[in-house]
């Protein structure tokens, strides 16, 4: 551990604030990323979740253990479940999905006309397919999905990140 992580860490257990000083300053734009990664769309809540990531390293800097991990990791760790946390928080909340930022917007009264939803999703694979339906079309939550097919829910939000992803890359293909 270099000696700046540990002055950092010292200020923190001694509840001296020029500690979170030294962290913005060090590793305030690591946080950010971290952060705005896995907000992708609820870029207005960046400021809170940092807030919340800052309160946690703060309240949690006990819990370090340099044998474990460094400080930086340790960091980016405690940014990302602050992140998806507030990710779940908010999801509910949003009144659009963005399956594409440039095609296709769902409202959650709206339904796209079946065939062309099926037309978009024609080249996932049958469960993605399914899985993508039941979010996008039926409104299930991901956790609903996946207690239905049997899958873990970390599951169905990384299948969802790679269909979204493969529906992004066809359709820059075919332009």
């Amino acid at each position: 551990m270099n000696a700046c992580d540990s002055k950092i860490i010292q200020l923190i257990q001694s509840r001296d604030e020029q500690g979170i000083q030294l962290l913005l300053e060090h590793y305030g734009g690591l946080i950010k990323t971290v952060c705005k990664k896995n907000l992708y769309h609820l870029d207005s809540h960046l400021d809170e979740c940092m807030n919340d990531c800052l309160f946690g390293i703060w309240n949690n800097i006990d819990k370090y253990d340099a044998g474990k991990n460094s400080f930086k990791n340790w960091i980016c760790v405690i940014a990302k479940y602050q992140s998806i946390d507030m990710l779940r928080k908010y999801q509910k909340d949003i009144e659009t999905t963005v399956l594409d930022k440039n095609v296709v917007y769902l409202d959650q009264g709206l339904k796209l006309h079946e065939q062309v939803w099926f037309d978009l999703i024609k080249d996932l694979s049958e469960i993605d397919q399914q899985m993508l339906t039941m979010i996008y079309l039926e409104g299930y939550k991901p956790e609903e999905v996946a207690n239905i097919l049997g899958h873990k829910t970390s599951n169905i939000y990384n299948r969802m990140s790679r269909a979204k992803e493969k529906l992004r890359l066809s359709k820059e293909e075919s332009q």
